[in-house]
């Protein structure tokens, strides 16, 4: 295995985010199950006042179905459209995630790899319980890293 470029946790979330543009501007067609899926979307969104919500389905990078609910700004009674832009909050771990596991299989990187490989600037992080070095993928993967 050849030693992996430098990569940060950020460029990789940034770098999925990039691949969902393209697919916004796909026509969606009809999917079996979908009107239903949305219906209880929908559902569960008004019974835990969420304000606005999408959901897409893609197969081999084609959008098959979309849907969106609710207000992009409730307050200027704007609804959520195709082109609004979420706050992703905590998804952005998931999508890391799945990036990680996508080097991991093209064997860029290892799981067991220490983290300050690719961000260095953990090092500046004060660790009461030890080196930053010691900190592995694998153990920010699974939150048992040991820092906040």
């Amino acid at each position: 295995m050849r030693e992996p470029s430098p990569v940060s946790i950020a460029s990789l979330a940034a770098a999925m985010a990039l691949v969902a543009a393209p697919l916004a501007a796909q026509r969606p067609v009809a999917l079996p199950g979908w009107e239903r899926y949305t219906h209880i979307l929908d559902s569960l969104a008004q019974r835990d006042s969420v304000v606005g919500a999408s959901a897409l389905f893609v197969d081999h990078g084609k959008i098959v179905a979309s849907h969106q609910y609710g207000f992009a700004d409730r307050d200027l009674h704007q609804r959520v459209t195709d082109r609004t832009i979420f706050h992703w909050g905590s998804i952005t771990k998931t999508l890391t995630a799945i990036a990680i596991m996508q080097l991991r299989d093209r064997g860029r990187l290892s799981l067991d790899d220490p983290i300050a490989r690719y961000v260095p600037e953990l090092r500046l992080m004060h660790d009461p319980f030890g080196s930053i070095d010691s900190v592995t993928i694998r153990m920010l993967l699974s939150h048992s890293a040991g820092f906040q």
